[in-house]
């Protein structure tokens, strides 16, 4: 490679490598946990290396949903780390990111949606908060 192309490039890898993981940024307002399998989900842990937080939550039934509101907080594509136990087995997954259906609006207040299958590996959706608001209200 001649040394102009290099110089051409060089600029370019460095604006990549500072781009971050996402370039929206979707606004989240609550999370929501599904234990879609037939026995509990115990210990079930999300870290946020971004914020060095650790979210806890002790137990989630069988076919349960656990769902927690929070004030506003920015998502770029950070990735998460999820531990839990399912059926006296410890699982962690490291670099879990959420999924963002496309056409999902910046704007729109969301909900981090985690569905749990036992022993595979999880799925991390972005979702409108008015989906949670609308199981919630089924539940009723």
């Amino acid at each position: 490679m001649s040394n102009r192309r290099f110089l051409f490039l060089l600029p370019t890898l460095f604006l990549v490598s500072c781009v971050g993981v996402s370039s929206k940024t979707y606004h989240v307002t609550s999370m929501s946990i599904l234990n879609d399998s037939s026995s509990p989900v115990t210990n079930f842990q999300i870290y946020i290396r971004k914020r060095d937080r650790t979210l806890t939550i002790s137990q989630i039934p069988p076919g349960g949903e656990s769902s927690y509101g929070f004030p506003v907080r920015d998502y770029q594509g950070n990735p998460l780390t999820i531990r839990w136990t399912h059926q006296g087995r410890d699982y962690e997954e490291k670099r879990l990111s959420m999924k963002t259906p496309s056409g999902l609006p910046e704007v729109m207040p969301l909900n981090a949606r985690f569905v749990l299958k036992g022993g595979t590996k999880p799925s991390a959706t972005l979702e409108s908060a008015q989906a949670l608001l609308q199981r919630v209200e089924a539940m009723r």
